[in-house]
């Protein structure tokens, strides 16, 4: 069985690598990391560090994660990572994930 943290964040990259906006934002493919490679093209966007705690019940197992994305750009000022955290959020707000293994309850 697939852990249940990298089944949610191997979904969130299909999500976000399947999303138009987010390659015209990050280029095609998405510059998308969980390892940021060296020298880095800008914009890019990280898949970031995770938490995840117990919220199973008496009758079913289950967990909360927190997932951090944190968008980096070269330009002054914060519009282009502003943009890019946006688009995210709003690529990832009440979307269908595909978890191996797993069920998601609420993102």
């Amino acid at each position: 069985m697939t852990n249940a943290s990298f089944a949610l964040q191997s979904a969130v990259f299909a999500a976000l690598s399947a999303d138009e906006t987010m390659q015209s934002l990050l280029g095609v493919p998405p510059r998308l990391y969980d390892a940021v490679p060296p020298d880095p093209v800008f914009p890019y966007a990280v898949l970031g560090d995770g938490r995840e705690t117990n919220a199973g019940t008496a009758t079913e197992e289950g967990s909360e994660h927190i997932l951090t994305l944190t968008a980096w750009s070269q330009n002054g000022g914060h519009a282009e990572s502003k943009s890019i955290a946006d688009a995210i959020r709003f690529r990832l707000n009440n979307a269908t994930l595909s978890l191996d293994c797993h069920a998601r309850v609420d993102l």
